[in-house]
């Protein structure tokens, strides 16, 4: 999933966004899958707010590809990604 991350920056909004996660879960969706990568960064915290304490999700982290990324270790720390989908 990568709402703030290519397709269409321009024409993308938060309140669209959100809308779009809590209707696929109306509908049914169990997995939302989001990663460092997509923003890099914002789609998790974008997962995060939209979704707070609502339901528990998993978390995965890793991929050497990151290092062409950022500075810093060559993947976000689980404490990382745990503080971004938490809704900071």
């Amino acid at each position: 999933m990568g709402m703030t991350y290519a397709y269409d920056p321009a024409g993308r909004d938060e309140n669209t966004s959100v809308a779009v996660l809590h209707r696929a879960l109306d509908l049914g969706a169990d997995l939302i899958d989001t990663a460092d990568v997509y923003g890099p960064c914002t789609n998790e915290e974008l997962v995060g707010r939209a979704f707070a304490d609502q339901f528990p999700n998993g978390r995965r982290f890793g991929g050497e590809f990151l290092r062409l990324l950022r500075e810093g270790p060559p993947w976000p720390t689980l404490d990382t990604v745990t503080r971004r989908l938490d809704g900071l």
